[in-house]
């Protein structure tokens, strides 16, 4: 494991949210609110329209098992993976970052 995958895991074991993937699996990551810059970046006016709960978005490890319209339960609430983007450094991936609806 490169040192940056490692650092990584090893802030998001530390400090992350615990939640549920698909009502099972349980991971960790860090959860944040999106602003309507952050909704611009992923949705067009149409999709945004629809959305009928605050969009979240989620960071996790590289190795947790996350797919688009996987569920991702949080305090009671279920939200849908609608977004997922891969950071990479040197061809590596280190980082998910998905956005829950």
């Amino acid at each position: 494991m490169a040192s940056y995958k490692k650092r990584v895991t090893e802030q998001i074991d530390l400090h992350g949210e615990d939640f549920l993937v698909n009502g099972t699996a349980a991971a960790k990551g860090f959860f944040m609110l999106m602003d309507l810059t952050r909704l611009n970046t992923y949705f067009n006016s149409y999709e945004q329209a629809g959305l009928t709960k605050p969009a979240l978005s989620l960071q996790v490890a590289a190795d947790t098992s996350l797919e688009i319209d996987d569920t991702v339960d949080r305090d009671g609430r279920t939200y849908t993976v609608a977004r997922l983007t891969q950071y990479r450094i040197h061809g590596e991936i280190v980082l998910q970052t998905a956005v829950l609806t």
